[in-house]
C-alpha cells in the first residue's frame, strides 16, 4: 500500500507521516471472491455533491463527509503560466498579474495555442511549466482531509496553505531538469475548517498533453484510505484474473501443442498483464519502485503492441479461414515497427507515436468485427462468443481512447472490457479443447473398432498414440482361422448390397463368440476370420488353446441360429471350416508411416490357415494341431480323432492333425 503524505495546516503544525494500514487482500486473489468485490463495488453509492469551481474558487461549506461521497474539484482554476509562483506568494502574484483560468480536469494544450504562451506552441503545446491555484472554502469541521490525484502530466508539486503535502517526479524549467512520473499519489493534511489554498506546480516536457488531466479529489482520511484500496484491490482483481487465464491456456498448449491459439491467447493475456500493471494504479511502480519512466513508459507501449499483436495471431488461429492473413501480417508489422522505434526515440516522441497505432488498433478490431460476423453467420464453431468479447472489448476502449484524451471524465473500463474479452476467450478455448478431447475419444473408440487395443498394447509399452511403423513382439500365441466354405458360389447369388449385409451378419456372430472366450479378432480377409487368444486373460479362466476350441465349437453352433434367418430371408446357408494352431508369431505394425496396418506374421499363422484350407479336404469341421492338443490337460472335455500326420506347405517336417469333433 503506498504512503501517505500528512501535514497540518493552519494553527496546528503537525510533522508526523500517517501511513495508511497494509492492505491484506487474502482470498481477493481468488476470482469467485474477486468477482463478488467488484459487484460491490459497483454498489456502492453516494450522494454527490453538486460543485464546481468558478474563477479559482469552489464552495464547499455545505459539504457533509458522512452522506457525500468524495468531491471532485472540477471547475475552474487559476493558472499561471511559465512559472512556478510559491505558494506564499500568491496573493501578492494575483494582484499584480491576472491569471488564466483553465478547467480541469483537463490540458493547457488549448490556451498554449491560442494564447502563443511558448515558442513551441504550435509543434509541441503540452511542453509547459505553470501553477495551478483553488481556493476551497471548507466546512466547518475540522479534522484530517486528503486529496488524490490520479496523475498529471507530468511531474509536479502539492501544496496546501503554503506547506508542501507531496510531490511526483522532480519539475524543472526544462526537459533535462525535469523528472516525469506518472503514478496516483494521496496527501493528507490537517484542516482546522476555515478556507484552505491549493497550489499544484507542474512541468511537462515528456507527454504530448500537459496539466491536470484526471479529476482530482477530496474527502477525509478514511474516505481516501477506502477509494485507495478498492482502486488497488481492483487493479489487483484484473491482473490476478488475466494471470491465472493466462496461465490456464499455457497449461492447454503444454498438454497439446499444436494448439498453438491457445500460446497466442495466454501470451497475449500476459501483455494485458504488464500493460495494465503498468496503468491506472500503476502497480508495476510498486512491485519495483526503482523503475524509472522511461522503463515504464517502454513496457507499457510494448506490451500494448504486443496484446494486440498475439490477439490478432489467436483469431487468425481460431479461424483462418475468415481472418486472413493478409490483416495479421499488416499488425504484425506496424506493431513489430512500433515496438523497435518506442525505446529508440524520446519519451515525447514515443508519446506521440501512440494515438496512430491507437488509430491501428481500432481499425483492426473493427474488422475483426466485421469478420468474425461474417463467421458467425457461416455458423463458424463459438465465432459469437468470441465475436461479443471484441464487441465489448472494443467498447471499453473507445471509451478510454476519449478518456485518455481528456473527452470524457470518467473511470479506465477497457481493463474490465479487457477481463470480460480474455474471460470469453478462454472459455471459447476451454470448449474448443473439451471437442477436441471428445473427439480424440471417439476416434480412440473408432480405431479400436480396425485395430484391437489388445493387439496394439502387446506391441508397445508406450502410449497408443505413439505407435510406429516397426514396432513389434514375439510370443506364443493360439490362432483360430476359419472361411466360408463356397462363398464364390454364393457371392453370385447375392447383390452387392446383400452380399454386405449378409457377411457382417456372420461376422457379427462370429466376433461376439470369439469375444465371450477371451479372444480378439486380428483381422477380416474377404469371408476369412482371423482370431487370436492369449493367456492375458483372469488366472481362473481357461487356458488359450481350451478357450480356441470351445470358440470353435460355439461358432458352429451359433451358425445354425444365424442360418435359419439366412433361410427366411432367402438367402443360402453358411459352412464353415476352422483351424486352430499354437506356436510363436510375431505382432506389429507394417506398411508405411502414412499408411500403417496391424498384422501377426509367422509360421503358426500359416499353419493355422493351412489347416483351415485341410478341413475341405477331410471334409470335417474343425483341424486343431498336435501343438495345440498337447496343451490340453489329461481328462480334458473335448471330442478328438486323430486324422494322421500331413505335410504342410513351406514347413519341412509334417504336422499332425486332429478332428474337434462337435457334439
Amino acid at each position: 500500500m503506498r504512503q501517505l503524505t500528512s501535514r497540518r495546516v493552519g494553527e496546528k503544525p503537525l510533522c508526523c507521516k500517517e501511513t495508511v494500514p497494509p492492505l491484506k487482500l487474502g482470498p481477493a486473489w481468488i476470482l469467485a471472491f474477486s468477482f463478488v468485490l467488484t459487484g460491490a463495488i459497483g454498489c456502492r453509492q453516494q450522494q454527490r455533491l453538486d460543485a464546481a469551481a468558478e474563477s479559482g474558487v469552489i464552495d464547499l461549506a455545505n459539504w457533509e463527509p458522512e452522506l457525500h461521497s468524495l468531491v471532485s474539484l472540477d471547475g475552474q482554476w487559476s493558472f499561471y503560466p511559465n512559472q512556478f509562483v510559491p505558494a506564499d506568494e500568491l496573493d501578492e502574484h494575483s494582484a499584480t498579474a491576472s491569471p488564466f483560468y483553465l478547467r480541469v480536469p483537463g490540458t493547457w494544450n488549448q490556451l498554449v495555442r491560442s494564447e502563443n504562451l511558448s515558442d513551441r506552441a504550435a509543434s509541441q503545446p503540452g511542453s509547459l511549466i505553470g501553477t495551478y491555484h483553488l481556493v476551497i472554502d471548507m466546512p466547518n469541521r475540522p479534522g484530517i482531509y486528503g486529496l488524490r490525484l490520479q496523475s498529471a502530466l507530468s511531474a509536479y508539486q502539492l501544496w496546501v496553505d503554503g506547506n508542501l503535502i507531496t510531490s511526483v517526479g522532480q519539475i524543472g524549467n526544462d526537459e533535462a531538469t525535469t523528472v516525469p512520473l506518472y503514478v496516483p499519489r494521496s496527501a493528507l493534511f490537517y484542516c482546522a475548517g476555515e478556507p484552505i489554498s491549493v497550489v499544484i506546480h507542474i512541468a511537462n516536457f515528456h507527454h504530448r498533453d500537459g496539466g491536470l488531466y484526471r479529476k482530482i479529489l477530496l474527502g477525509t482520511d478514511q474516505q481516501l484510505i477506502a477509494q485507495e484500496r478498492l482502486s488497488v484491490a481492483s487493479d489487483m482483481f484484473v491482473l490476478a484474473s488475466v494471470t491465472m487465464l493466462a496461465g490456464y491456456q499455457l497449461i492447454h498448449f503444454f498438454c497439446r501443442r499444436q494448439e498453438l491459439a491457445s500460446l497466442y491467447f495466454a501470451l497475449g493475456s500476459l501483455s494485458v498483464v504488464f500493460w495494465h500493471a503498468s496503468n491506472n494504479e500503476h502497480l508495476l511502480h510498486d512491485i519495483y519502485p526503482p523503475l524509472s519512466s522511461r522503463a515504464g513508459q517502454i513496457i507499457d507501449y510494448c506490451s500494448f503492441f504486443g496484446s494486440t499483436s498475439f490477439f490478432a495471431l489467436f483469431l487468425r488461429a481460431m479461424y483462418p479461414t475468415y481472418y486472413p492473413r493478409l490483416l495479421v501480417a499488416a499488425v504484425l508489422s506496424v506493431s513489430t515497427i512500433y515496438a523497435i522505434l518506442v525505446p529508440l526515440v524520446s519519451m515525447l516522441t514515443a508519446n506521440r507515436l501512440i494515438p496512430g497505432f491507437q488509430v491501428v488498433t481500432v481499425v483492426a478490431s473493427l474488422l475483426s468485427v466485421a469478420l468474425l460476423v461474417r463467421a458467425v453467420l457461416a455458423k463458424a464453431p463459438l465465432a459469437g462468443y468470441i465475436a461479443c468479447g471484441v464487441v465489448v472489448f472494443l467498447a471499453t476502449f473507445l471509451h478510454d481512447l476519449m478518456y485518455s484524451h481528456g473527452l470524457l471524465q470518467t473511470m479506465w473500463l477497457s481493463p474490465y472490457g479487457l477481463v470480460f474479452f480474455i474471460f470469453i476467450m478462454s472459455m471459447t478455448i476451454s470448449i474448443r479443447f473439451k471437442k477436441s478431447f471428445n473427439h480424440i475419444s471417439d476416434l480412440k473408440i473408432g480405431f479400436e473398432k480396425f485395430v484391437p487395443k489388445r493387439f496394439l498394447m502387446r506391441i508397445t509399452d508406450e502410449d497408443l498414440s505413439r505407435i510406429e511403423l516397426g514396432n513389434a513382439r514375439e510370443e506364443e500365441i493360439v490362432v483360430l482361422f476359419s472361411d466360408i466354405r463356397g462363398f464364390t458360389a454364393i457371392s453370385e447369388q447375392l447383390s452387392p448390397a446383400h452380399l454386405l449385409e449378409y457377411l457382417n451378419m456372420y461376422f457379427l456372430e462370429m466376433a461376439n463368440v470369439v469375444k465371450r472366450h477371451g479372444g480378439f479378432i486380428d483381422k477380416y480377409i474377404g469371408d476369412a476370420v482371423m482370431a487370436l487368444f492369449d493367456s492375458d486373460e483372469p488366472q481362473d479362466s481357461l487356458p488359450p488353446n481350451q478357450r480356441a476350441m470351445r470358440a470353435a465349437l460355439e461358432m458352429h453352433g451359433a451358425l445354425r441360429e444365424l442360418n435359419q434367418r439366412l433361410v427366411a430371408r432367402g438367402w443360402p446357408e453358411i459352412r464353415i471350416g476352422v483351424g486352430i494352431h499354437f506356436g510363436p508369431v510375431v505382432m506389429g505394425t507394417v506398411g508405411a508411416e502414412f499408411r500403417m496396418d496391424s498384422t501377426a506374421l509367422g509360421d503358426t499363422v500359416n499353419i493355422a490357415a493351412r489347416l483351415e484350407g485341410l478341413t475341405k479336404q477331410y471334409q470335417v469341421p474343425i483341424i486343431i494341431s498336435g501343438t495345440v492338443l498337447a496343451q490340453l490337460p489329461p481328462n480334458h472335455e473335448f471330442s478328438i480323432r486323430e486324422i494322421g500326420t500331413v505335410p504342410i506347405h513351406g514347413k519341412q517336417l509334417p504336422v499332425q492333425i486332429f478332428e474337434l469333433m462337435l457334439a
